[in-house]
């Protein structure tokens, strides 16, 4: 079992900073499903909420696929993504 008050602890004091309700559900979420497989490898958890958080630009929660894997380099709709284009750049 994963004890959760040391963990948020962590996570928002070095990486979010102040998290959603959002991302403390997509959190919870990937650790729910490490804790229903018996995951004991933490490292590999560690990998798995580092690349979810990355790939949906700190959101913690499903985005679209652009072009639907289409093409070679699918890029991702994400809200860093969107606040570039509408600031131009």
């Amino acid at each position: 079992m994963i004890n959760r008050a040391p963990f948020f602890d962590a996570v928002r004091s070095a990486i979010f900073h102040h998290m959603t309700t959002n991302q403390v559900a997509g959190c919870e979420a990937i650790l729910a499903e490490a804790e229903h497989r018996l995951m004991t490898d933490m490292s590999q958890l560690a990998y798995m909420l580092a690349t979810a958080f990355w790939e949906t630009g700190q959101a913690m929660q499903p985005v679209i696929e652009v072009g639907k894997g289409r093409a070679r380099n699918t890029a991702y709709l994400t809200r860093t993504r969107i606040k570039r284009t509408m600031a131009g750049g």
